[in-house]
């Protein structure tokens, strides 16, 4: 998964526009957010983090319940990238902050794959 802003950066914002206060390299809060967002912003950041995390511990349930020894090679490359994606994900737990949209599509879509392999 390429690390990019995203959104934000179709937007004209920069990394350092979140991630640097008084020339240190910081991990912002939501504080840091609501500068710019309108009021609620937060909020909607706890709903999208929930979203992401519940998301990614039921495709981790599939993949532990998964006989894949019965699979064919594709099924086998794609069970290789829905885990490589999900351990992405997991690696960096904001990421969730800088594309929600795009990363709940991509799980989903990864899920539902999931889902045809073990009918």
């Amino acid at each position: 998964m390429k690390r990019s802003a995203g959104l934000y950066e179709a937007d004209g914002s920069m990394c350092i526009d979140c991630h640097l206060s008084s020339d240190k390299v910081i991990k912002p809060d939501s504080k840091v957010c609501i500068k710019c967002h309108d009021e609620g912003y937060d909020e909607m950041m706890g709903e999208w983090k929930a979203d992401v995390t519940k998301t990614t511990n039921e495709v981790n349930e599939i993949l532990k319940n998964m006989n894949t020894s019965e699979l064919n090679e594709e099924q086998q490359a794609e069970i290789k990238e829905i885990k490589r994606v999900v351990s992405d994900i997991n690696s960096h737990p904001s990421i969730y902050v800088h594309n929600y949209d795009l990363l709940s599509s991509l799980l989903n879509e990864k899920k539902k794959k999931l889902k045809a392999m073990t009918n």
